[in-house]
């Protein structure tokens, strides 16, 4: 599993950009993390296929479940699959500081070991 291509992602420019684009950031958001979380894991996962379902009622569960999959499976948190997709359905912006904090753990870890190697 390589963490090389996950980005880290300052969240109060985050919360500003959803602001300010009256949340279309959000949408992109879902769509760069899953996509990122999917290379890293090397799974068949489709980001944009997940991110149009987010617009299709009772789809959006499954998408939100998957994007929660991709992350308990890269992440070592306690946030499992199950747990994460209650998160997220319940209360989004809790999901998403989760996990932006978890992905900014492992962007932070990859860049420490990437500098570890050319030293």
């Amino acid at each position: 599993m390589t963490q090389t291509s996950i980005k880290r992602r300052n969240l109060l420019v985050q919360f500003l950009l959803a602001i300010v684009t009256f949340g279309i950031y959000c949408i992109y958001w879902h769509y760069s993390t899953i996509s990122e979380m999917a290379q890293a894991n090397k799974s068949k996962t489709n980001a944009a296929l997940m991110t149009i379902l987010l617009f299709i009622p009772f789809a959006n569960f499954y998408a939100m479940y998957v994007h929660a999959s991709e992350l308990d499976v890269i992440s070592k948190s306690s946030l499992n699959k199950l747990l994460g997709l209650a998160l997220y359905i319940l209360f989004s912006p809790a999901y998403w500081i989760v996990c932006q904090l978890e992905l900014n753990k492992l962007a932070e870890s990859a860049a420490s070991v990437g500098s570890a190697r050319i030293a």
